[in-house]
């Protein structure tokens, strides 16, 4: 397996980490990357980019969604999250291969945690679920911040140390 990427792309030094990370993953499986000195011409980097385009394999996983989801009513609440685990784990295989996100990616996850409120919902249907756009802290922050700093002389996370 050889990986090759050109140094003289347009976008180069804003996608090096990228490709190191790569480089490295690819010789600890045993392959062989390389680079080389090109000269990229009018559209070239948008060809490589084609090359890793995943927007097909999040659209196949996407489309994989709805009969799952479909099938809720047929299946014990075990089951149901035993498919979506299934589910997002071929997610999860696409994200690990995909070095250059984009929309479909963002579109895909967002699909994921849809997925995940709607077997909540439907075997869970008295449960609140989180609202979307809640910070991830929560009450809690703002409980923690109207008590000030704690033991420690350190402030809490919502607000700053005292000074």
């Amino acid at each position: 397996m050889v990986f090759t990427c050109c140094r003289n792309a347009p976008t180069w030094r804003r996608r090096w980490p990228t490709w190191r990370r790569c480089a490295t993953e690819l010789t600890a499986a045993g392959g062989r990357p390389t680079s080389c000195n090109c000269r990229a011409g009018r559209g070239t980097g948008a060809r490589w980019l084609e090359l890793f385009d995943r927007a097909a394999a999040y659209r196949e996983c996407r489309d994989a969604l709805d009969p799952l989801l479909a099938r809720l009513d047929q299946w014990s609440e075990a089951e149901a999250r035993r498919q979506l685990r299934l589910w997002q784990k071929s997610l999860a295989a696409i994200v690990a291969i995909d070095y250059f996100p984009g929309e479909a990616r963002e579109q895909t996850q967002r699909a994921a945690s849809e997925a995940e409120a709607s077997v909540a919902r439907h075997f869970s249907p008295d449960e609140p679920l989180p609202r979307r756009g809640a910070s991830p802290a929560g009450r809690g922050a703002t409980i923690r911040a109207a008590a000030g700093p704690r033991a420690g002389g350190h402030g809490s996370i919502a607000s700053p140390a005292p000074g």
